[in-house]
């Protein structure tokens, strides 16, 4: 896989702006907000407005780079009642570390197993510092804002909520 150019656009007071070319005559850009939401927005460069535009929180974003990212899901569906989740259903989950967290400090996969998530995947590594492509580490300590994004048994990630 060849190097992909991406523009970076720090917007003040609102997030960062990324942007990569898709085509002749289509751009992706991707705006992520400091206080969490994303926008996913396809553009013809020369026409003024976007063609679309799609707000996702973080946690939906979370989940949609995981699809991206080619993670694979068996989901089993028992019979259940509309509206009602089962326990073991499977789920991605964005983790917030937080100051002082007994996570602060340690690798990702040993904070995941000191919450008592033994059958969890890592997914990714939010690091709360920009960083390039590919300078993600995932045996990094964890620092305070980091975010990880873990796959999981649904009662097991809401146990614990989405701040370790």
């Amino acid at each position: 896989m060849g190097d992909v150019m991406i523009q970076a656009q720090r917007l003040p007071g609102v997030g960062w702006r990324y942007s990569l070319p898709t085509a002749p005559d289509r751009q992706l850009m991707v705006v992520v907000e400091d206080r969490g939401p994303r926008h996913l927005v396809v553009l013809d460069p020369s026409l003024d407005a976007s063609l679309t535009t799609v707000r996702l929180s973080e946690t939906d974003a979370g989940v949609v780079a995981a699809l991206l990212a080619g993670v694979r899901f068996h989901l089993e569906v028992p019979d259940e009642e509309p509206g009602q989740r089962a326990p073991d259903e499977a789920a991605v989950w964005m983790l917030t570390v937080q100051r002082g967290s007994p996570a602060v400090s340690h690798r990702p996969a040993e904070a995941l197993l000191a919450l008592g998530l033994d059958v969890a995947t890592l997914l990714d590594v939010v690091p709360e510092r920009v960083v390039g492509p590919g300078e993600v580490d995932h045996e990094r300590p964890l620092e305070a804002g980091d975010k990880l994004v873990v796959a999981g048994r649904r009662s097991q990630l809401e146990a614990i909520g989405t701040t370790i």
